[in-house]
This record gives structure tokens, C-alpha cells and sequence, in this order.
């Protein structure tokens, strides 16, 4: 196999402003908060979003919204096949790529909100919470 060099100067616009991810995160408003098996129990999900309202963090979003969307992200990542049954609409969408790097949350509403609503009507809680995370 040949070993590659990727050694050299990266030239950057003079525009280019560098920041680390506490900084993004201030900047940008959003955090990404992983994909755990955790988040199929809805109660689990409750508690995350939570405190994320609690803290003061989101105020855009309700606490219901935000665990709606982290349910979401999980059904979509480990049950795909049975979600697209139900919303086969989602087949032909990037929602995939979008539940797919974890549970991206900001402070406005999701753009797949109303998916992330069906979802959470129609898929029953898996496991059990015990009150931490």
C-alpha cells in the first residue's frame, strides 16, 4: 500500500475566522448530543430535553419538541426499515443522513418536526429509564 504525505501549508481566505466547538456551539446555537440506544425510551428522551429547557439553553423550542426530535433521531437510526413503512415518503429525503450523525439539536424548531411527531404517536418506548442519564 503506498503511504500518502498530507504534510503542507493549507492557504485560508483572509476572511476565515477559527473556533473551537464551545465556541460553535455559542456561535451556531446547536449541540449534537450523540445517538445512544437510551434514547428509543421516551421517558429518557423527556429528560434530556428537559434540561435542556430547564438550563435556559432553548427557549425557541419546547422541551416536548426537542424530546420528540431526539425519539425521532433514534427510531430513524436503529429502525429504519419499520419507519419507512409507516412514512414511506421519507424513502426519497435526506432524513437518514440527517438522524444518521446523532441527535443534532438547536434552538428552533426541526425542519422534520411533523416526522418527528408522527414517530412519537406511533412507535411504543423501549426499555426502561431509571431517572439519570
Amino acid at each position: 500500500m503506498m503511504e500518502m504525505n498530507c504534510e503542507g501549508t493549507l492557504l485560508m481566505p483572509t476572511n476565515c475566522v477559527l473556533m473551537d466547538e464551545e465556541e460553535m456551539t455559542y456561535v451556531d446555537g446547536g449541540v449534537n448530543i450523540g445517538m445512544y440506544r437510551t434514547y428509543l425510551n421516551k421517558e429518557a428522551c423527556l429528560y434530556v430535553a428537559g434540561q435542556w429547557v430547564r438550563d435556559g439553553k432553548w427557549t425557541n423550542v419546547t422541551a416536548t419538541q426537542i424530546a420528540h426530535e431526539i425519539f425521532g433521531h433514534a427510531v430513524g437510526y436503529y429502525k429504519l426499515a419499520a419507519l419507512l413503512k409507516i412514512i414511506p415518503d421519507l424513502k426519497g429525503s435526506n432524513f437518514y443522513s440527517h438522524v444518521a450523525n446523532g441527535v443534532d439539536i438547536n434552538n428552533v424548531v426541526d425542519k422534520y418536526q411533523s416526522a418527528f411527531d408522527i414517530i412519537w404517536n406511533t412507535f411504543k418506548s423501549e426499555g426502561t429509564f431509571t431517572g439519570s442519564y
